[in-house]
Formats: structure tokens, sequence, C-alpha cells
């Protein structure tokens, strides 16, 4: 049935200034060939006469005729947009104000819009009777701002010089500020006075930018960048000091070469440099009146001969010392030179000193004889770590001697987490690595007296004292001393146990299965320090984390962090009570029960209650299933809530179609005790009505339908119909815009059943659209363990064409892919609404302020859309977009029609283009404009009332990953 809207260009007449009024009745269809007859009536009688009914025109209709008392007037009208127009009749007598209400009467010919049904006009004599309007808060001036920091420092901006520095607002009213976009290569905290921090990420340089909105209390500012510069970090020129070799002899005459390298040519007057053995009379070593300088000026050496000082003059400078033969018989000698540290200069990592070991002539063939001591007690609290002391006596080869530990120590090494890779080694001594054929750690010793300090990590478990035995492994390179030959070690947390809160762990859960959301919750009995309270959780599986999202926390100071082992996870508790909510994805393992445990550790700054220690989960694999059980019903079943898994596998029809599934009471598919083909079955099956999705019968270049899908959660034993809306949607069909009889019901008449030995079904359904073959489209339907896409939780809802991020905490970053089939340039964006009806809040007060229907809906939409993601592509052409969204939101699209936001937005209505929604009710006519192709796959419809309904004119798919 034909629905009507009525508005009025004016509701204020002023007689002094000869004002038009007119009525404008726009049809939702053209109507019937005799045109449609409609009376306007006014409240007020002889309401028409303060209208100048002799200068009075119409268009798209015939003319009008007033009733009886010319309170009101019928019209018949014979085109989908009629007006009636006359100026105010200016009779010259003082009558005040004057309200007339125009409310266009209701008729079984038509529908009225009953948003656009009536129209309060007021009438006067004079402007100076008309109240002035309230004042008009305007929004603030944000304005962009930009700073400068250097690679690996924090940028700290106080609030005279902050973002709100330079902004303005009309009616002076305080402002703050608030994160739009957060900046992509730092992190960023901003303060609602306009100060913040901002950290850049390490190794970046460049330009990064965060945008913002200022708020003067009531309305928001447009979006503001901020634009800041990292430079990168100055660098000094460096210097490199090198020996080769590393091992002479006094009998070969052996001569040393220094080599200092510079990154850039000396200044001018050449670069001092010093370098120092720290042994007195070193330098006696060596024939130091023999030396070649090249490139060098030798200026001094110090007093107890063991450094000099020397000029380089260009970038490679060499020195040549020979050793000076002394006929002395002595036992090696090795020294280390190192340079001091040298203004403005910075030295290359490694290459700052140089060490060398000078033979003499002695011919002793004896193996050197190897012992070694040990710290005996390791504290993790007040210790510098594991101290292994080795002593060496005999000869030590040039190339040194390399030595194994074993016994206890990789054991304890595992245990107490010593650090080897950050170990303390004195002159002659090397870690090498650790042999996993003899289970040892090696060292190469080229000093008879030295030592290595290995660090231990001061954990935060409450540990029990624990003594491991050292022992030096035989080889035949070395011989042991017997006294010396072991080493017993005992290590202590170095602070009292038994201290600190009362921690417990619990959950509600004990049996659960792939896809379900476990809760892990913690609760403290005594005080959390200021910093949280950081706990040990610890599996007995490996890597208990593997299979797990993490979906949010509570409580927690930021999400978990694995130890080094794998086995177990830190948490950080900043409350009395906090939960760890998981979900268990699917690990596609055939067990029947898998089981996951996690235990609280006692700690060195809190217990762990005896009773509530630790919780298991037990993981069972029930595998779904889908089953037809009559002609028309399925039944699904599985653990939890199972997923109906609907893929695409072929379409013929040249229709754009609606999938559909509902659930049903019985085996013969009634609802609430309506049979199927009874009255009222139609409207039941709706209300009830999940959107599979919509096949377009058009597809873009770039685009392929048949490799998507739909995933929908049911319940287990849920009994299930399907359903096709032919060439229309379930929106449109509860809307009243397409019949009933356009839905098709799943039955032998409409579909093809085929049964597949994987479980799943084949459906071929024929659309009643020519002839009967089974191919309009063909889809495959199984049940499914898979987890909902992200973002994807709402859109099997009719009007469910959202981005449903409720549930997420942190940001998700989200991938747009465009493809058009259009000749208009459209505009795909999306905006934050409220809810799941398109409620916007748009002061964030909590409450909604614009409803879809709403006068400002579009405007709000608009001003509230993600700022950045503006998405448009070339006709039969693809793009792609990136983003971050944020987590606890829901987001839905919109389509500006062949236009820009810019014109929306600049307060001219005449230049407005179209924008549709995924609403109806924000739609004119409550047209479906946007309709579900798939999980987070949209098509939009860019032509007004629909226009050809191919829903191809963009195609948008969306990726979305937690980060």
């Amino acid at each position: 049935m034909t629905t009507i809207q009525f508005t009025t260009n004016t509701t204020t007449l002023i007689e002094t200034e000869e004002t038009t009024l007119t009525f404008r009745f726009e049809l939702s269809e053209p109507p019937p060939a005799g045109g449609i007859r409609v009376y306007l009536l006014g409240n007020v009688p002889q309401s028409l006469t303060q209208l100048d009914l002799f200068a009075l025109s119409f268009t798209g209709g015939d003319v009008p005729q007033g009733d009886f008392d010319f309170s009101g007037f019928f019209f018949n009208i014979t085109s989908q947009v009629a007006t009636v127009t006359a100026p105010i009749f200016a009779d010259g007598i003082s009558e005040g104000q004057q309200t007339v209400v125009y409310t266009l009467q209701a008729d079984a010919a038509y529908t009225v819009d009953p948003s656009f049904s009536a129209v309060t006009v007021n009438f006067y004599d004079d402007p100076s009777q008309v109240s002035a309007p309230p004042p008009v808060n305007e929004p603030p001036v944000a304005v962009n701002d930009s700073y400068t920091t250097n690679a690996g420092q924090q940028l700290v901006v106080n609030v005279a010089n902050g973002v709100l520095s330079n902004d303005t607002d009309a009616q002076t009213d305080p402002l703050t500020a608030t994160v739009v976009q957060a900046p992509n290569n730092g992190s960023l905290t901003l303060d609602a006075n306009g100060s913040f921090t901002y950290t850049p990420n390490a190794e970046f340089t460049g330009t990064d930018s965060f945008t913002y909105l200022a708020n003067d209390g009531k309305v928001n500012s447009t979006a503001a960048t901020v634009s800041i510069t990292v430079n990168a970090p100055v660098t000094k020129p460096t210097i490199s000091f090198t020996a080769s070799p590393n091992t002479l002899g006094e009998a070969n005459n052996d001569s040393i070469v220094l080599t200092f390298q510079l990154s850039e040519p000396p200044p001018e007057v050449g670069l001092e440099v010093t370098f120092d053995s720290g042994v007195e009379r070193s330098l006696s070593e060596f024939d130091v009146f023999s030396a070649t300088f090249d490139g060098v000026q030798f200026l001094r050496a110090n007093a107890t001969s063991s450094a000099v000082t020397i000029r380089l003059l260009q970038q490679t400078a060499t020195i040549t010392l020979p050793l000076f033969k002394d006929e002395v018989a002595e036992d090696p000698k090795t020294f280390t030179y190192t340079l001091s540290p040298i203004t403005d200069y910075d030295f290359v990592p490694g290459e700052d000193a140089i060490t060398f070991t000078i033979n003499d002539t002695s011919t002793v063939s004896e193996l050197p004889v190897v012992g070694f001591t040990a710290s005996p007690v390791v504290s993790e609290q007040d210790s510098p770590g594991l101290v292994l002391i080795f002593n060496t006596q005999g000869i030590i080869p040039a190339e040194g001697i390399i030595v194994s530990v074993g016994g206890d120590f990789r054991a304890s090494s595992l245990a107490q987490g010593l650090q080897f890779e950050q170990r303390i080694e004195s002159e002659g001594i090397e870690y090498l690595a650790f042999n996993s054929d003899t289970q040892a750690y090696q060292f190469r010793l080229t000093r008879a007296n030295t030592n290595i300090t290995i660090p231990v990590i001061d954990d935060i478990v409450e540990e029990a004292d624990i003594t491991y035995t050292y022992q030096l492994l035989p080889d035949e390179a070395y011989t042991i001393d017997s006294e010396a030959a072991s080493a017993n070690i005992t290590y202590v947390d170095g602070v009292p146990g038994g201290v600190g809160p009362v921690v417990s762990i619990s959950t509600e859960q004990t049996t659960i299965q792939e896809g379900d959301i476990l809760t892990l919750n913690f609760s403290v009995d005594g005080e959390i320090p200021p910093e949280g309270l950081i706990l040990y959780v610890l599996s007995p599986t490996s890597d208990p984390l593997g299979d797990i999202q993490i979906l949010n926390t509570q409580g927690l100071a930021d999400l978990p962090e694995t130890d080094s082992t794998g086995n177990g996870f830190f948490v950080t508790l900043t409350q009395s009570t906090a939960s760890l909510a998981l979900q268990v994805l699917d690990d596609d393992s055939n067990q029947e029960l898998e089981t996951l445990i996690f235990n609280l550790v006692n700690g060195e700054q809190y217990e762990v209650n005896s009773d509530a220690d630790g919780v298991t989960f037990t993981l069972e694999n029930t595998n779904p299933s889908l089953e037809q059980i009559s002609d028309t019903v399925f039944q699904i079943q599985g653990s939890n809530q199972p997923k109906l898994q609907i893929s695409l596998l072929d379409r013929n029809s040249d229709q754009v179609n609606e999938l559909g599934v509902f659930v049903v009471d019985d085996n013969q598919g009634t609802i609430n005790g309506i049979a199927p083909n009874s009255p009222g079955y139609t409207e039941a099956a709706l209300e009830r009505a999940k959107v599979i999705f919509s096949i377009i019968a058009d597809s873009p270049n770039g685009f392929n339908q048949t490799n998507l899908g739909s995933l929908i959660e049911f319940n287990s034993g849920d009994k299930l119909g399907f359903f096709l809306v032919k060439n229309s949607t379930i929106d449109a069909v509860l809307s009243g815009s397409t019949p009933e009889s356009a839905v098709i019901f799943g039955q032998p008449s409409s579909y093809k059943v085929e049964t597949s030995n994987d479980g799943s079904y084949k459906i071929s359904w024929d659309d009643a659209n020519g002839v009967v073959d089974f191919k309009d489209l063909v889809i495959q339907a199984s049940a499914s363990n898979i987890s909902l896409p992200l973002g994807a939780d709402w859109q099997a809802n009719p009007q469910g064409e959202l981005i449903d991020l409720q549930d997420i905490t942190g940001q998700v970053r989200a991938e747009f892919i465009l493809n058009r089939e259009a000749a208009f340039d459209n505009l795909i964006g999306f905006y934050e609404v409220a809810d799941v009806n398109g409620g916007i809040d748009f002061n964030g007060d909590g409450t909604i302020d614009f409803r879809p229907g709403d006068a400002g809906y579009t405007k709000a939409a608009i001003e509230k859309r993600i700022v950045g993601l503006d998405m448009t592509v070339n006709n039969q052409g693809t793009a792609t977009f990136t983003t971050y969204l944020n987590g606890g939101s829901i987001y839905a699209p919109f389509i500006i029609a062949n236009g820009k936001p810019d014109a929306i937005l600049d307060n001219n209505s005449n230049n407005d283009p179209a924008v549709y929604f995924a609403f109806l009710g924000a739609n004119p006519g409550k047209i479906d404009h946007i309709r579900l192709l798939g999980n987070n796959v949209w098509g939009f419809e860019d032509l007004p009332l629909g226009g050809d309904m191919d829903y191809n004119d963009v195609v948008i798919r969306a990726n979305f990953n937690l980060i």
C-alpha cells in the first residue's frame, strides 16, 4: 500500500513579509492512474482563510477543493510528489500569534507515515511577534598541532603547550580533549586538560600522529591532528681498537700490530687517545725504540709505563711493536689494553680494548693442573650470582684450555634461572657453550687465575633452599686438582617466606568445550602494593595458553606474560578481586577429553590459600552435528552453543534473494501452536528469523561470493527451518514494504536436500522465478565448533549489519577491502552507535541523543564516523583500507551516494547527497540499502528507494585481528 509523507516548507508565516506556505506530499510509489485523493485538515475552523487562496498554486495533482468551512482541503494527487502553495493573507488586522496544526487524514487508499503526518504552523502580523530562537551553541574549533622529539626520547607536553592551548570556543566554555585515533608508532597518554605524554616505539624515526576532539561540555569539535616528528638520534663518530696477533712468542721475534679505525677522518689537529693496561711496566715487554708508526704521533707514556697517549692523524692508523727479547725464562703473560673515554666519540662495541698473550721459550711439557672453587651460597636477594674461580698450575697453551663443569650444574641453572648470556667474565676466561653430549658447560681458560660471575634471576617465587654439587670433568688437555675437583653450592631466596596477603584462584566451570569462554577468578585477602601484586601461575601442560585466546581482563594491570619455560605465566593484580576471561580455540584434536590445569605458586610477597590453590578444566571435544529430521526441519546438536555453518556453492538466479533460518518447536515445524501454511505462520517465523546472507546476482570485478559463508550460533538441540525471501529481505517483509508472499519456506517443492559423507547437506533451492530446476541457489549446511568471526556476533539479526566489539577490550586492527560496480563515486564509512538499534550518544554522556529517523540523525552519524576511514574505490576496481577500532564499541555502516562527508557537515542542506544506513528508519521510505552477504561482508545499494536493488554498487569485506 502507498505510504504518504506530509511536510511544509516553513512553520512560520509573517503578514508583513508576505511569507509563502507550501504543503508537500511525497508518495512511496507512483499513484494509480486515477490518482490518490487526500484530505488535509487544520485544527482551527476556517484555518485556510489565513492564506491568500486567490494566489494559490499547485503541482502534481488536480485543483485542491476546500472543505465545508475551509478548515482543510481535498487534493487528488497524480504524481509521486505534489505541492499546494499559497502566501499568507495580509488582512491588516492585528491578531497576534495564531497557531494551526495541519494533519494528513488517514484513508483506506493509503497509509500515512507517522513521522510525517502533521505540521504545526504559526501565523504572525509582523516579525516583532516572533520569539527569538534560543542561542546556538557553536562547536569548539580544534586546531592541528605539531611537536618534535628524538628517537628513544619521551615527549612530555604540559597544559600551557598542550593540544588545547590554541583551540577556541565561541562561547568561551572550558574545553576537554579526548583521543580519537591513537598514534601508530608510539604510546600516548592524553589528559583531559590537553597535556600529554608520548613515547615513540624503539627504533622508530619519522612522523607519527594522533587525532583528538575538543569538547565544550555540549558538543565535539571536528577531529584535529597532532603530528609528532621523531628525529633520528644524534650519532657520534666511532673508533675501534684492535690488535693482531693475540698470541706472541719471544723466540719468534714476534711483533704486535695495533690498529685504530675511525668512522670519519680525524680533526685537522688530530685526535688524542690513551690506552692503558693497568699493569706497571707492561710497556717494557716491547722494544718501544724499534716501534713504527703509520698515521700516529707518539705523545707520552705515563709514569708507571702502563699507558700510552698518542695522536691519530689519519682515519686508519697503526703502531707496530716488536717484542723485547730479555733471555729470561718466564711464564706466559696476558695483557689487556683499554681505550680511555674520548669526548664526542663512541667505541665500536667490543672493540675498545685488546688482549694478547706473550709466551716465553720454556719447554715444560707437563699437562696443566686445573682446580676450581665456587661461592658456597647464592642468594637471589643480595648476591651477585654464582661465582666460579679457576686456578691453573703449569703452562697454559696460547689457545687456552677448554674445561668442562658438570654434575647438577645443568639442573640448577634452569631451576634457578642463571643468566649465562649476561655473565661477567674476568681476564683469562671465556664461556663457550653447553655441551649436550657431556651435559656440561664449557669454559676457555687462558690465565692461571681467573673467575666468572653468572647472575641469578631474583624471581617472585618462594623457593626452599636447595644444594647442588658441581664438578670438573676429566679431559686429555689437563689434569684435575683432586683438592679442588668439586664444589657444593646452596641456593636461597634471601627473603623470609610466609609473608604478604593470601591469594586464591577459582572458577565456576569444571567442564568446557572448544569455543567456550572460561574465567579464572583471583581474590586477595590482604593489602595489595600500589604497583600491584605479581602472581605466578604454573601448569603441568606445556604452553597452556597456546590454544587460548585472551578476551578481556578485570582488575589486572595488563595481559598475562608467559615465563621462560612456557609452562607458566605472570599476572599483576591491582584489585582485591580480578578475573581473566579466556576462550579455548579449536585445536583440531580428536581426543575426547583434554585437561587444563592452572596452579598458583607461592610467592616471596604473597602466600597461596591451600584450599584454593588451583583449578582444573576438563575439555570435551564433542563434535557438533546437523541432522534432517523431517522434510522441513533440521536439528543441530553439539557442545554448548554449536554453530550453523552455511557456505555458498552456486547461484544462477537473476534476483537478489536473502536466505534465513528460524527455530521451530517440533519436527513438523510448528511455532507457538501455529502450523506451517496457517495464518500468522510467516509472521511468527520472521519474528524468530536469523539472517544467513543475501546473494547478489552481478558481482563486481574482484569479488567472488562463492568464497564466502556465514556462521550462526544456536543452542544444542534447536530445531531449524530454512526460508528464502524472494528478491527482498527479512527487514523489508517485517517493515511491510515487501509482502509476506515473497517468503518461500524450505520444503520439497522449493528445495532439494542431499546428504554428504562428512555429515553436511547440499541444499539446492528454486526461487519460483521461472523454470523449476533447483539451481537458483545451492548451499552447503553443516554444524561447527568454529568461533564466530570477530565483529560478527550481532550480524544474524534483522537490521544487524553491524561490527559488534562489545565483548572485546583493547584495540582491534581492521582491514577493509572494497569493490564497486556503479557509476556513482560512492563513499563508505562506519560510525559508532550506542546500541544495536542505531542510537547515537553524540556528546558521550551515556544518553542516546539521536535515533534512526530523528531529525539530525544523518549529520550526527557522519560526525561520529571513524575519522580517516572515508573509503572509496574506482568502478570495477579494488581498494584496501586499514584502521584500528576500539573494543567495547559497536560500529554501523553507511553509504554516501555520489558525495562526500563535507557536503553533509557544511550546514547547507541544499547540497546534501543521499546517505543510507543499515537501520530502515533512517532511510527514505524505510528501504533496505545495505545487505549482509556473509559474516563481515556487506553489499550496498546507492539509488533512491532501492533503485535497481542489485546491492552490488559497493561490496566491502572486513578482516579483524586483536592487537
